[in-house]
């Protein structure tokens, strides 16, 4: 999908070049500030999507820990700390 995207978004700067043969240098530039901008629009809600300090197991972890704790207190291994 992304590939054909790709080739798609090629062919389309390409039929606009050629189309505005005259202006082939602007058409040309403006594609490419506008993919530039455009992928630094989404690397940075790459980034911050990425960065979210969220526990995506929390529960998880959390069931396992009680686990943990309730193995340690039948074998006799419990810390005071835990």
């Amino acid at each position: 999908m992304v590939f054909c995207f790709g080739v798609g978004t090629l062919l389309t700067v390409a039929c606009l070049t050629v189309l505005f043969w005259d202006n082939r240098l602007l058409v040309l530039c403006a594609c490419a500030g506008f993919f530039l901008v455009l992928g630094g629009v989404f690397f940075a809600l790459f980034k911050r999507f990425t960065n979210r300090p969220e526990k995506v197991f929390a529960s998880s972890i959390a069931e396992l820990k009680e686990d943990l704790r309730q193995l340690k207190a039948v074998v006799g291994h419990e810390s005071p700390a835990e």
